[in-house]
């Protein structure tokens, strides 16, 4: 219990005498006009009557009762725990969570698309990059063109196509030659090369030709859609009168329908007494495209080349191809004639053979 002071004046002091409750800090209605009295806190005096206290101009502060601590320890509790739970809140919401990120427009350039090119139309992006001065072609096969001096231009390669044993000439190709000094072609040679290469060709083989040779440079390049051959070549000595360059593409599905007319042909000669007994005739075999031709009562004859000599191949009517033989030459009519049946005969008929006694041409007749 809070006490007043006493006063300690021993002439104004009464024994015994306590002050009303009521009184203990009493003023005037009117403001500061009457005085405090205080109370002695009950000690046993014997001094005299308290002296009344001067009159004072302004107000006594009044003593506040003690308030206790806990509601303000529990408020600052609640407080750390919002603040915690507001925290676990935060983690799950934003930190754990994976951040959908804005997509940001790109600086860097857009690299060109690769463009799509048929055999056609990639010799005539390849032609407008030469600088060689362009030569024309007047004469073409389904795999080469030539020039008027009969010197070829371009040839498109045999290629092996996926799934197959041998490789084949296409159907049908495209080329474009250029000519000019060895410095002019060569450089043209590696722009053909650099472009094939700039648009995923790959390279399937490269050769370079030894001094003397006419062929400088071959290289032969293939995509999923195309297959190309570039070849440089020495003509400047010939009636050509400079170098050339020039460059050769089919359609890879060219390819495909050449190998499926070549495969019956594949299958005789690897069936044949040659074959059987030199199996590695049939190794890295290259086969043209067949050219048949019509004997009599519908037997029928075909030539394709294979690799360095063509060979020669007959069909009864009916039947399957059988391999005949292989040659470089132009054949003897007397093969025919010295032969004992007349199967090869009724085959080949109306095809040119060479009379050795009378040293000219001839054909060779079904009887």
């Amino acid at each position: 219990m809070d006490h007043k002071p006493a006063d300690t004046n021993p002439d104004d002091t009464t024994p015994d005498e306590e002050v009303s409750p009521e009184k203990e800090t009493s003023f005037s209605e009117s403001g500061f006009d009457k005085e405090p009295t205080y109370e002695t806190g009950g000690a046993d005096t014997d001094g005299p009557t308290p002296e009344t206290a001067p009159k004072a101009d302004f107000t006594l502060p009044i003593r506040q009762p003690g308030r206790s601590k806990k509601p303000l320890y529990w408020a600052l509790m609640a407080f750390v725990v919002v603040l915690i739970a507001a925290g676990v809140a935060f983690y799950f919401l934003v930190v754990a969570k994976p951040v959908k990120e804005t997509p940001v427009a790109s600086t860097s350039p857009t690299p060109t698309p690769t463009k799509v090119f048929t055999a056609e139309s990639l010799v005539e992006e390849i032609s407008a990059h030469l600088k060689g001065t362009p030569v024309p072609i007047t004469k073409t096969s389904a795999v080469s063109g030539e020039a008027a001096t009969g010197h070829v231009i371009y040839s498109a390669p045999s290629y092996k196509i996926s799934g197959k044993d041998f490789a084949n000439s296409p159907l049908k190709s495209f080329g474009a030659g250029v000519k000019g000094d060895t410095a002019v072609t060569a450089n043209d040679y590696k722009t053909i090369v650099a472009f094939l290469a700039d648009h995923k060709f790959t390279q399937v083989t490269s050769q370079t030709g030894e001094p003397g040779e006419t062929s400088i440079s071959l290289s032969i390049y293939a995509s999923d859609t195309i297959v190309c051959q570039v070849e440089n070549s020495d003509l400047a000595d010939s009636s050509f009168g400079a170098d050339l360059t020039g460059v050769g593409c089919a359609d890879m599905s060219s390819y495909t329908e050449a190998a499926a007319t070549v495969e019956p042909f594949y299958t005789a000669y690897v069936a044949s007494t040659d074959v059987r007994t030199h199996p590695e005739y049939a190794e890295n075999l290259s086969m043209s495209t067949p050219v048949i031709n019509d004997g009599v009562d519908g037997y029928k004859n075909a030539s394709v080349g294979m690799n360095s000599f063509v060979g020669l191949f007959y069909q009864e009517p009916g039947k399957d191809w059988v391999y005949f033989m292989g040659t470089q030459n132009e054949l003897s009519c007397s093969q025919f004639l010295s032969l004992k049946t007349d199967t090869l005969k009724k085959a080949f008929s109306g095809q040119t053979c060479f009379d050795d006694s009378l040293q000219t041409d001839s054909t060779v007749k079904a009887n």
